[in-house]
């Protein structure tokens, strides 16, 4: 899958940026919820995270046959399971070469110990859980989003945090540790910095005509 390919399915739409009086955009895909971020595998498969901010009844699911499926089944993707092992409020997710998903468990909607966790989609298993306690992940946490690096089998995550002492996260996969580095650091650190868009990004999220889930 070519990199312009990838980039439209991501988000499941296609952004167009032009000027204001020439503003549109197509849309892929329209949902009931907010989304949180987006993988599209190697195989096509679309799989999401939906935000914690409008506490859905699953936190992960796949967009299949213009239905959204809870990703990878039910008991693990509804945060309300009885289950002892499920996921909670996941926006961080990403996809690699080994038919992984990996998804970034922040915990904020229970209040337990984030976690990133990987599922196997060729064995349609669990592959590995590694746990972010403590201090690697301090009161204030907030483990957003990562980069997978299958080349040293490593992934790094951020965390924004309060501010001041936003760091990053780096875990080995090999051992299933992580520490946290350049806390506070000013390659970290938010900008004093206004953010200032001079162009349109077309984006919409309809409540009508949306995906149903299943």
């Amino acid at each position: 899958m070519n990199i312009l390919k990838s980039t439209a399915i991501l988000l499941l739409f296609v952004f167009k940026v032009v000027s204001a009086d020439e503003s549109q955009f197509d849309i892929l895909a329209k949902l009931d919820t907010g989304p949180g971020n987006v993988t599209v595998m190697d195989n096509g498969r679309i799989i999401m995270s939906l935000h914690q901010f409008y506490a859905p009844n699953y936190t992960v699911v796949e967009v299949k046959d213009n239905i959204l499926v809870p990703f990878p089944n039910k008991e693990l993707a509804n945060p309300q399971s009885t289950a002892d092992f499920k996921l909670d409020s996941v926006l961080g997710i990403r996809s690699d070469s080994h038919g992984i998903v990996w998804m970034l468990d922040n915990g904020m909607r229970s209040g337990v110990t984030p976690k990133l966790v990987g599922w196997n989609t060729k064995t349609n298993q669990l592959q590995q859980v590694i746990y972010l306690p403590s201090p690697i992940t301090p009161k204030d946490a907030f483990v957003n989003d990562f980069a997978v690096d299958t080349r040293r089998n490593h992934i790094y995550i951020s965390d924004p945090a309060g501010g001041k002492n936003a760091a990053l996260i780096v875990v080995n996969l090999n051992t299933g540790t992580a520490r946290r580095v350049l806390e506070g650091d000013a390659s970290v650190i938010p900008e004093a910095v206004d953010l200032i868009i001079d162009k349109v990004v077309a984006a919409t999220y309809a409540t009508h005509d949306s995906l149903p889930i299943e």
